[in-house]
């Protein structure tokens, strides 16, 4: 009667390490998945933010360079006109030149 008792203590007592190993075992695993989703939950996020800070550089690359290309355009007109200018008045002066000239002539 007392080896049946030991050995139901026995027995209770590596069902009781068992299922004490056996939540053990799962706890841990139950951690380091979460873990693990943790980390890619920030990986995630970081690549996320990662590429909305690359968007917003290549927006403000881009409207830099749409600036600047505008900017460019419009020195180029002004120049072109600021030249037309210079050439209509070279011509105007050169105009009123010869016709001084023409006039002097005819008054000698």
């Amino acid at each position: 009667m007392l080896a049946e008792a030991d050995a139901l203590v026995d027995a209770e007592a590596e069902a009781l390490v068992d299922a004490d190993s056996e939540a053990l075992v799962d706890a841990e695993a139950d951690a380091e998945a979460e873990a693990l989703v943790d980390a890619e939950a920030e990986a995630l996020v970081l690549a996320e933010d990662d590429a909305l800070v690359l968007a917003e550089t290549d927006a403000l690359v881009d409207a830099d360079s749409d600036a600047l290309v505008e900017a460019e355009a419009e020195a180029l007109v002004l120049a072109e006109a600021e030249a037309l200018v210079d050439a209509e008045t070279d011509a105007l002066v050169d105009a009123e030149a010869e016709a001084l000239v023409d006039a002097e002539a005819e008054a000698l």
